[in-house]
C-alpha cells in the first residue's frame, strides 16, 4: 500500500487480485428480480452489466445474480 500525491490531493493506492465473472443481460437481472421480489438499484445493475459478482484475494465479494437467488431462497 502507497500514497500517491498530487499537490494538495492525497490518493490511497493499493494493489489487490480480481475474480471476475462473466456479466449477465438485462433479461437476466430482470428475472432475478422478478424471482426474488425485489429490485436492485441501479449502481448494481450497472456492475452486473460488467461483471455477474467479484471477488478478491483479499475476500472481498460482491456476489452474482446466482448467489443472490440461491441465498434468497434460504
Amino acid at each position: 500500500m502507497s500514497y500517491a500525491n498530487f499537490g494538495y490531493l492525497q490518493f490511497l493506492t493499493f494493489s489487490c487480485t480480481f475474480n471476475l465473472y462473466p456479466a449477465v443481460d438485462e433479461n437476466e437481472i430482470n428475472r432475478i428480480e422478478i424471482e426474488i421480489g425485489f429490485k436492485f438499484p441501479k449502481v448494481f445493475r450497472d456492475l452486473l452489466k460488467l461483471t455477474n459478482g467479484f471477488e478478491t484475494k483479499e475476500g472481498v465479494i460482491i456476489f452474482g445474480t446466482d448467489v443472490i437467488f440461491e441465498r434468497n431462497q434460504t
